[in-house]
């Protein structure tokens, strides 16, 4: 130990705290420089690795790409018209309705899922003949595999389905045609134009030929399936109308049997043109007696009856086809006339003219404006409800008349 007295001048002794401060002063700067040229000779020395890596990995994508089908995409573009063509000018609200709902974005989208439908695709397959030689052309050696016969024994198949929808008006497909749809359901891309009444049809397809052919004819066999489907609907109609008319016809002629095997057991009946000492009343008509003319006038309140019943149950179609949308129902004349929604849209018009009235003195957060708002949003819910009010009310009057028929024909 050194005294404070015998301490050599010139000297100085290191405190213990000194020592310890620059140790770590040189460590924590040591951490902080990042030394790049140690770096750099690191990464020389181990090149060949990174080289070695780079080639595996493009070896592996070249050998991916070498095994990858190359995939060609055909496309066509189908177009939705907001009416069907027709060769005499019409103006009645089916006509309206279905052109209503052609515009609207819905139907688009029902297009669309239809274009990918596996009933579609089949009908593709037998009009396009792509089963004949047992799915090659479509999808391939693999479908040949699945299947245990032969390219003849599908094409008997193919032909018994014909005669089976020729003879039941069903159509039917064989196992293959459906199996060839169920592939190609992956192969159409159906896609809608933002904005427009286009629909851009996509077929991917290892083959360019065979992808092109097959996206013409999807949209080819939609329209014809369309074509079908309004005529079968057309037909059916018609065939309703035949037997109703041969009914009515029946009805007829037993009314006229009935009022002549009357006036044969009666001659004394009241006839047209007899005097009031004969018949003891003057006559009733121009054709028939009294009986006659009762009978003409239950027949034309039949006729009417059904007339009515027809058009109310094809008006009820409509209704139930569109939904709740209140502006395609609006379009019906029947649902525009009826006084409740008469009755909300006359309300609806006032309260607007009302709206632009105060919107010439006040601001749109005036409380007299905010109220006049909620009035309108009030009025048009009410609208709402009275126009889908009147599908039960369309179904009471068709039973209603239904009853009256029913009457008459007793």
């Amino acid at each position: 130990m050194i005294e404070p007295a015998h301490s050599i001048p010139g000297t100085t002794v290191p405190t213990i705290s000194e020592k310890p401060v620059a140790h770590l002063t040189g460590q924590y700067a040591e951490a902080h420089n990042f030394d790049f040229r140690r770096l750099w000779h690191s990464l020389v020395e181990r090149i060949w690795i990174v080289a070695i890596c780079v080639l595996a990995g493009l070896f592996l994508a070249l050998g991916y790409l070498a095994r990858t089908p190359k995939l060609y995409q055909g496309h066509t573009l189908l177009e939705v018209e907001f009416q069907e063509p027709s060769f005499v000018p019409t103006a009645d609200y089916t006509t309206r309705t279905r052109s209503v709902f052609l515009a609207s974005q819905e139907a688009l989208k029902t297009i669309e899922q239809n274009l990918t439908n596996q009933t579609l695709l089949a009908r593709v397959v037998r009009s396009e003949g792509l089963a004949q030689d047992g799915g090659h052309a479509v999808l391939g050696q693999s479908v040949v595999a699945n299947k245990s016969s032969s390219a003849t024994e599908r094409t008997e198949p193919s032909q018994a389905g014909n005669k089976t929808q020729n003879a039941s008006g069903v159509t039917t497909f064989t196992p293959l045609e459906e199996a060839l749809a169920r592939g190609m359901v992956g192969m159409v891309t159906p896609a809608i134009r933002r904005g427009t009444r286009l629909i851009d049809l996509y077929v991917t397809h290892s083959d360019p030929a065979m992808a092109q052919r097959l996206a013409e004819a999807v949209g080819r066999e939609y329209i014809r399936n369309s074509i079908e489907r309004r005529a079968s609907s057309s037909e059916d109609a018609l065939r309703y109308l035949l037997e109703e008319e041969e009914r009515l016809k029946r009805n007829l002629q037993k009314s006229e049997a009935a009022a002549t095997e009357y006036k044969a057991k009666n001659p004394d009946a009241l006839q047209l043109g007899g005097s009031a000492a004969a018949t003891g009343s003057q006559g009733a008509g121009a054709k028939g007696g009294l009986v006659e003319d009762n009978l003409q006038d239950i027949n034309t309140k039949l006729t009417g009856a059904r007339g009515d019943q027809i058009r109310l149950e094809g008006q009820l179609q409509q209704v139930d086809q569109l939904g709740n949308n209140i502006d395609a129902l609006l379009a019906i004349p029947s649902i525009y006339a009826a006084p409740m929604v008469a009755a909300a849209r006359n309300n609806i018009i006032q309260i607007e003219a009302g709206i632009t009235t105060l919107a010439l003195r006040y601001k749109d957060k005036h409380p007299r404006m905010m109220a006049a708002k909620a009035s309108l949003a009030e009025a048009k819910v009410k609208l709402r409800e009275a126009v889908l009010a009147q599908r039960p009310i369309l179904r009471n009057t068709i039973e209603q008349t239904k009853a009256l028929e029913a009457s008459l024909q007793q």
